[in-house]
């Protein structure tokens, strides 16, 4: 079994030793780990190997990297592919990580034809910030004021561009934490159109079984129950 979205990170609770030695308790084999939530962050060769360093001796289970793609980089991603990353990840709004700040159309203007011209994926965090109003900031604690504070209107946005942008380049997309019914009927249709990389929807399957009284813990995209049967059923299905 893979985990194709891990962040395993030397130095913190989820350094790689331990990381991979809970991978293999579950029955995981290989684990994918994700360019940010580290400094540096993968975004330069040098960076790639550093962390390479950093997993030396540590490796329990086999593992897998993704390389960054940020607004600075275009240059070093083609070095960064040809030194063996699987993908690239992507994010449309703030990552949380000054260091892994997010990209626009521009940049994956410039990004999506190297990317399909080594044949790995690119995976974008897809949410395009805009004006919300809602009292997230007065009730931090409130879960329903942070599905507000993210509408799926942003994600729905998102996987717009992403889907004009795979068309366009022919580049293999992967939509992760896809959390709107709507985005993934975008995303259902696009599979169906005829060209040869249409996207592909990610959840991580733990927040598929969470409860809705276990959502205090806040992640983006963020968990709608209102959907949650539907994207479990889509995973059902494909």
């Amino acid at each position: 079994m893979t985990c194709a979205h891990q962040r395993a990170r030397q130095n913190r609770l989820g350094r790689f030793e331990t990381a991979t030695q809970a991978a293999a308790a579950g029955g995981i084999t290989t684990i994918i780990d994700m360019p940010l939530n580290a400094s540096p962050v993968t975004t330069t060769v040098n960076a790639f190997n550093q962390k390479l360093d950093a997993t030396k001796n540590k490796l329990h289970i086999n593992v897998g990297f993704y390389g960054g793609l940020v607004p600075g980089n275009i240059n070093d991603l083609e070095a960064l592919i040809k030194s063996g990353v699987l993908g690239i990840k992507c994010f449309l709004t703030h990552s949380g990580i000054d260091e892994f700040p997010n990209v626009g159309e521009k940049e994956l203007n410039q990004a999506m034809p190297l990317i399909a011209k080594h044949n790995i994926p690119l995976l974008a965090h897809c949410e395009i910030e805009s004006e919300v109003t809602c009292d997230f900031s007065k009730f931090p604690n409130n879960y329903q004021q942070y599905l507000a504070s993210r509408p799926k209107s942003w994600e729905n946005d998102a996987v717009d561009l992403m889907i004009k942008l795979c068309r366009k380049f022919n580049c293999s997309t992967h939509i992760v934490h896809v959390s709107s019914a709507e985005a993934l009927e975008k995303i259902t249709k696009a599979k169906k159109k005829v060209y040869n990389s249409p996207p592909k929807p990610v959840r991580i399957t733990f927040f598929l079984m969470q409860k809705i009284f276990l959502m205090q813990i806040a992640c983006t995209n963020v968990r709608r129950p209102s959907v949650k049967k539907k994207i479990t059923f889509y995973y059902n299905k494909h």
